[in-house]
């Protein structure tokens, strides 16, 4: 095979087989999609799914996306340590409660009971 052909063709031929992978197994669908996330996209993503969790269940595709996406911000931000992503977690959850003892939310920005 041409050199030229190699370097065009191949990544065509991987990218069809990650596409076919991904419609028949949503599962892997869901880890390319939570690969493609930066870090920063990552927390913000695990701490909306925190926020969600601490209100209601979460149903079960929820729960599996927001599975993932820390399963991937721990691997890929806190070197696989589960103890730091939780270090960070709760230094998260410390900073989001000062701010709402600072700057409470008004009646109108909650929702409703």
């Amino acid at each position: 095979m041409h050199p030229l052909l190699k370097l065009f063709v191949m990544p065509l031929v991987a990218a069809t087989a990650l596409q076919a992978v991904a419609q028949t197994d949503p599962w892997n669908a869901g880890r390319l999609q939570v690969a493609a996330m930066s870090v920063e996209r990552l927390k913000a993503v695990y701490l909306a799914c925190d926020r969600a969790a601490t209100q209601h269940v979460l149903p079960p595709g929820v729960a599996q996306h927001c599975s993932l996406v820390g399963e991937e911000l721990k691997q890929r931000h806190f070197d696989g340590s589960f103890d730091k992503l939780i270090e960070w977690w709760r230094a998260e959850k410390r900073k989001a409660e000062a701010a709402a003892r600072v700057d409470p939310p008004r009646d109108d920005e909650l929702p409703p009971v």
